[in-house]
């Protein structure tokens, strides 16, 4: 599938649609040149079992409550993007010798037919080129390519069709990341990144993503399928309990960091109290997979040269919100981890919506366009 010609949205008002397996966000706005001024951003429950890793498995319904909330809240723009993360998408690193814009897209389009492990029809191909670099004399080009199913693609395209949408982005979460990095919307009113090489983790509901960053720039990004949806199934699993109760005694947790073990303290084993230490215990061990796996990713930067370092880790995503959950990350890397609780060059001025704008991060760097 060839990618579309991209449209110039300076200027223009977009909606931007991020599904996610457990929840939705919208946001509406208009990017600028040096800002996005955003006007809407509204989150709520995506249908059950109507989208699952990347895939739309109930078109109708998804589309029907879609539909309603963009005219709840009267949203008149058609422009519409999205952006999406899947295991099914594969990607990969590629150098070829540099050249026009459209001969490296050949050599890139011939190198992934030998090394990628699909079959290139069925696939969307979304290039990036990284850097320029010098190979013995040679000006080369560092790429990474990730290759999208056409069905995943197609089915976003359908359903921004049954909305009277235009779709004129289709984006990867990990690349909507990269680009509020690299262009003048930061986090937190960090003043520059020069110098400094740090993790960006996002947490969702059945898989996280995991980016490196040096001086402000994208390395790579590497998807793991765990996420906070493997808490619900743990709790269930080793307290025999619904997954109904297990959500709300995840969100009951008043600190990740409190102390389970207090010897001087007795208390019946049956009781309420017992369970939620329970139920922080399993949450935690859940919590330590997860961040294992986070760090075997970062070991692997890490370890490619001798200058290599994390200085530190920036978190999203809903489960991050759990009280003491940077903290808990801080003390098992012994390295500062920031919650995103801000987004510098956002403009509130006109914005309708009270949810944080973290968990809109995805949306957002959707509509910067490079």
């Amino acid at each position: 599938m060839k990618r579309a010609r991209e449209i110039n949205l300076i200027g223009k008002e977009v909606v931007s649609i991020d599904i996610g397996q457990h929840t939705t966000k919208i946001v509406t706005g208009i990017r600028e040149k040096d800002f996005i001024g955003l006007t809407h951003a509204i989150s709520f429950p995506t249908p059950s079992d109507s989208y699952e890793r990347g895939r739309i498995k109930n078109m109708s319904e998804l589309k029907s409550v879609i539909e309603k909330i963009l005219q709840e809240l009267n949203i008149k723009t058609r422009l519409a993007l999205c952006s999406v993360e899947s295991g099914e998408m594969v990607t990969r690193e590629v150098m070829v010798p540099s050249g026009s814009n459209d001969d490296i897209l050949k050599m890139i389009n011939y190198e992934i037919q030998q090394y990628m492990p699909v079959t290139l029809s069925e696939y969307m191909v979304l290039p990036k080129i990284l850097k320029q670099v010098n190979d013995n004399g040679v000006s080369k080009v560092h790429a990474l390519v990730t290759a999208v199913p056409n069905e995943v693609v197609y089915s976003f395209y359908d359903l921004f069709k049954f909305l009277n949408l235009k779709p004129v982005v289709f984006d990867t979460q990990s690349n909507a990341i990269d680009k509020l990095m690299s262009s003048d919307t930061g986090f937190n009113n960090d003043p520059n990144h020069a110098d400094m090489s740090y993790a960006v983790l996002e947490i969702g509901y059945s898989h996280s993503n995991v980016s490196i960053f040096k001086d402000g720039k994208y390395l790579f990004s590497r998807l793991i399928n765990q996420g906070a949806q493997s808490i619900d199934q743990n709790l269930v699993r080793f307290l025999n309990i619904s997954i109904e109760e297990a959500q709300r005694y995840k969100h009951s947790i008043s600190d990740l960091n409190q102390h389970i073990d207090d010897p001087g303290k007795t208390f019946d084993l049956e009781s309420e109290e017992a369970m939620e230490m329970k139920v922080l215990s399993v949450t935690r061990k859940t919590v330590d997979d997860w961040l294992g796996s986070v760090e075997k990713i970062m070991q692997y930067y890490i370890t490619q040269n001798v200058n290599n370092r994390i200085d530190h880790v920036y978190l999203y995503g809903g489960i991050t919100g759990m009280n003491g959950f940077d903290q808990y990350v801080q003390n098992a890397y012994s390295m500062p981890a920031y919650m995103i609780n801000n987004l510098t060059n956002v403009s509130c001025e006109s914005f309708v919506g009270g949810d944080d704008l973290s968990l809109y991060v995805n949306a957002l760097g959707t509509m910067i366009r490079r």
